[in-house]
């Protein structure tokens, strides 16, 4: 039944009981323009980044690595997995005439705007004010990087930019198609992102927000998103944040008032760009999981507050902002997250859903309250808005400058993950590539050599050290390592080559001979293999 043909029911589509409305906000071209320039110029570092779908990230959050063409992104085993649509994309964005990782960033700037420009049209539509003010926060904050910068996210930002225009859908007068349109959507949103599960709980906080007093009837329209959510949340989970092992409800509180914590802080206080958030390990319960579970205790109050004040259009706004932001925060540590060798992390993309409510409902909730203190206090509130806008600003601006240094954010990223051998892996590549002369390669040496001790197995690292030795001028060290390799190398035959080379500048001829016969030999083991396939 559509709201349409229920209106007569008076379903939840109808205008809210208040008999004074406020008045909707208007869009001026100025102000679009502002916004737009604005996100270009903070964020427009990131397009001069050449760093795309680093070899050492075997934990993609996309999955790209693991198909090879975007057809095959849409088979029934991969739907659900992966979302099509950005997969589809990746492979798509490499046939235009520009470079991959420019192009990369330029289309998730790009669904940045338009999820920000959904946004304020959605604000404006619940006759809500300081609406512009609201979304430039979201839309300059520094802890949007993440989903911009690394690659393999574009989920995140096509699912919220869905999911906006399901919420914008919602907000108007309903007819029978914008009403099939609606379900539609929700069925695409849930195959891209896992936060549209949330969707009927934010539709029916919607309808409470703009129609109370509402009676059980007011809430049919949202039946048929509940079915297709519950349906898809079924079929489309493929794993669970619990299949490591039981859960135990100590060390799970423990992590998440952990990541609840830092995520507060990170919307606050922005001062570091981070990708990645190590979990604490082999944890008990103690007074430090009541001390992590302090910011939970922030949202009750607020509940609270809301509920004892619900015929009140202020308070309908609160209760939806904060059970909003709380779902949402979460999802990310029920569905879990891994670092890029694969090991238990959060992943700060994860909160661009989130990030979104909190600074929305933040920033409207300063404007309601300074409007009812009196016109000075008003003006203040500009003066204070616009001075976080200047900060955000300057901040984003320079994370932005510092994520286009690859050998920068892996070296943050190998700090904080000293143990992993793929940061660290990366974070001496990154430095190869850039010829950073802030980095001695001694020390660059010692780190390998450190993590050969640890992973000899590494030949990948081997080969590095080896290259890294002769560009040193530490010959005999880069024979040692040569020699090392070429036990057990046989199908690089670049390297091959590249050693017997080697080989023959150390005046080592009968060494260089027999590695060129053996990239012989490889190379007509090739040809015989190609010709005999039909």
């Amino acid at each position: 039944m559509t709201p349409e043909a229920s209106n007569s029911n008076e379903t939840a589509t109808r205008e809210p009981h208040s008999p004074r409305r406020r008045k909707k906000e208007k869009a001026s071209r100025l102000q679009c323009a502002i916004l737009f320039i604005l996100v270009l110029l903070v964020f427009s570092p990131l397009l001069f980044s050449g760093e795309l779908w680093n070899k050492n990230d075997l934990a993609s959050a996309s999955g790209f690595h693991e198909i090879s063409s975007w057809t095959k992104a849409w088979h029934p085993s991969q739907l659900r997995a992966y979302d099509p649509f950005s997969r589809s994309s990746y492979f798509l964005e490499q046939a235009l005439p520009l470079k991959p990782a420019f192009s990369h960033r330029l289309i998730n700037i790009a669904l940045h705007l338009l999820a920000v420009f959904f946004l304020w049209s959605f604000l404006r539509k619940m006759r809500l004010t300081a609406t512009w003010l609201a979304t430039l926060i979201f839309a300059l904050h520094p802890s949007v990087i993440p989903v911009l910068f690394w690659p393999g996210h574009r989920h995140v930002l096509i699912g919220f930019v869905l999911l906006l225009a399901v919420l914008n859908l919602s907000a108007s007068q309903l007819t029978t198609k914008r009403y099939l349109l609606l379900i539609a959507l929700t069925t695409l949103g849930l195959l891209i992102h896992p936060n549209f599960i949330f969707l009927p709980l934010i539709l029916a906080l919607l309808t409470y927000k703009r129609s109370y007093p509402t009676r059980i009837t007011d809430y049919n329209w949202i039946l048929p998103m509940l079915c297709i959510c519950l349906f898809a949340g079924a079929w489309l989970s493929n794993k669970s944040a619990f299949d490591a092992g039981p859960f135990v409800l100590s060390e799970w509180s423990f992590k998440a008032g952990h990541y609840m914590q830092y995520l507060l802080r990170q919307t606050f206080v922005p001062l570091n760009l981070e990708f990645y958030r190590a979990i604490p390990s082999s944890i008990s319960y103690s007074v430090a999981t009541g001390i992590n579970l302090a910011p939970f205790l922030l949202f009750p109050p607020f509940v609270i507050l809301g509920l004892l004040n619900r015929k009140h259009q202020w308070a309908r706004n609160l209760l939806f902002g904060v059970i909003c932001y709380f779902f949402l925060a979460l999802s990310p540590i029920v569905a879990g997250g891994e670092f890029i060798d694969g090991t238990e992390a959060f992943e700060l993309y994860s909160y661009y859903f989130a990030l979104a409510v909190i600074c929305v409902s933040s920033i409207l909730a300063l404007r309601k309250i300074t409007a009812q203190l009196g016109l000075a206090t008003e003006l203040l509130f500009r003066i204070v808005i616009y001075a976080l806008l200047g900060l955000e600003c300057i901040f984003s601006f320079t994370n932005a400058c510092e994520a286009r240094d690859s050998s920068k954010i892996w070296h943050n990223i190998y700090k904080q993950w000293p143990q992993s051998s793929d940061a660290q892996i990366a974070y001496v590549e990154s430095v190869l590539e850039s010829e950073s002369k802030k980095v001695k390669k001694d020390t660059l040496i010692l780190l390998m050599q450190s993590l050969l001790e640890q992973a000899p197995e590494r030949i990948e690292v081997r080969k590095l050290l080896a290259r890294t030795l002769r560009d040193a001028g530490q010959l005999n060290n880069a024979l040692r390592e040569y020699r090392r390799v070429l036990l057990d190398e046989s199908e690089d035959l670049e390297f091959l080559s590249e050693a017997a080379d080697f080989l023959e500048y150390q005046s080592l001829e009968f060494e260089a001979r027999k590695v060129r016969e053996r990239i012989q030999g490889a190379s007509e083991e090739a040809t015989d293999s190609t010709r005999s396939v039909p």
